[in-house]
């Protein structure tokens, strides 16, 4: 399982939320560019896991990272839970330079969730005491998990 984060933002706009199979884009621009955004990512776009940027806006990373261009707010990422439909698997061949995409969403490793819920940062979900809701999370990231034993 791989919770996407939020993209960053320094321009006027804002960063794209952290998505579930994709992730939202970012919106915004400075004085030297036109109107940009920053795509969010998806089950098989842009860099594969955690991103690290020297640039003022990092994307939101996840499984695949958002996007980050110059002069625009950089996309929110995307999530994985193994066996959510839509989710694409890597190889167990996959090398950090060579990411094997599949079309199953069952981890190679045989294990799989049951009984999920994906809900992207732009979207209301529990608060983090599960006594009311929000609409996206600021800060850092929140990822809850249930056992519910065996049934």
């Amino acid at each position: 399982m791989v919770a996407a984060g939020g993209g960053g933002a320094y321009y006027s706009g804002y960063g794209g939320y952290g998505g579930t199979l994709t992730g939202g884009a970012g919106e915004g621009y400075d004085s030297n560019y036109s109107n940009r955004a920053g795509v969010g990512g998806t089950q098989q776009s842009y860099r594969f896991g955690y991103v690290t940027r020297g640039g003022v806006c990092s994307p939101g990373n996840g499984y695949y990272s958002g996007e980050e261009l110059e002069g625009a707010n950089a996309g929110g990422g995307s999530s994985f839970i193994s066996g959510y439909p839509g989710c694409k698997a890597i190889d167990e061949n996959s090398t950090e330079n060579n990411i094997i995409s599949l079309d199953t969403p069952n981890h190679y490793s045989g294990k799989v969730f049951t009984d999920f819920e994906m809900i992207d940062g732009n979207s209301q979900m529990p608060t983090h005491d599960g006594l009311s809701t929000m609409t996206g999370n600021t800060g850092n990231g929140f990822a809850k998990i249930t056992y519910k034993g065996a049934s």
